[in-house]
């Protein structure tokens, strides 16, 4: 599902869904994108 908005984040929705995918990030440690993550911290 693509969907197509302005990258900077000034809505509430994309700031919403950006919070999301961190969660999801955060949740899921067996991704690549959290284990990248969980590096460089």
């Amino acid at each position: 599902m693509k969907i197509i908005v302005p990258i900077d984040g000034s809505t509430p929705s994309i700031k919403a869904l950006g919070y999301a995918i961190y969660l999801l990030k955060l949740m899921n440690p067996n991704t690549g994108d959290s284990r990248n993550k969980s590096n460089e911290y």
